[in-house]
């Protein structure tokens, strides 16, 4: 058995996060292409999505006003239930 360095370990978390996240994305309503952006930017996880704000997501490579529009309407729900 081959042992793993660090870096290689945190690759295969890394990648296993985002198969997990990709797929919650999915089941809220995100398009494919919202889901990529949302990974090449390596945010991986509810938190990090919902930490962001409005100007750092138009930061994000790939995502343009469509995407906004997707990812402001998963957040919406969340300012809702804290409301």
């Amino acid at each position: 058995m081959i042992a793993l360095t660090i870096d290689q370990r945190e690759a295969n978390r890394r990648a296993m996060r985002a198969k997990i996240w990709s797929g919650v994305w999915r089941a809220n309503g995100f398009s494919r292409g919202t889901i990529d952006a949302l990974l090449r930017a390596a945010i991986d996880s509810n938190r990090r999505l919902l930490g962001l704000t409005r100007k750092a997501i138009k930061g994000i490579e790939g995502v343009g006003d469509s995407r906004i529009k997707e990812i402001d309407a998963y957040r919406a729900q969340f300012d809702e239930d804290n409301a």
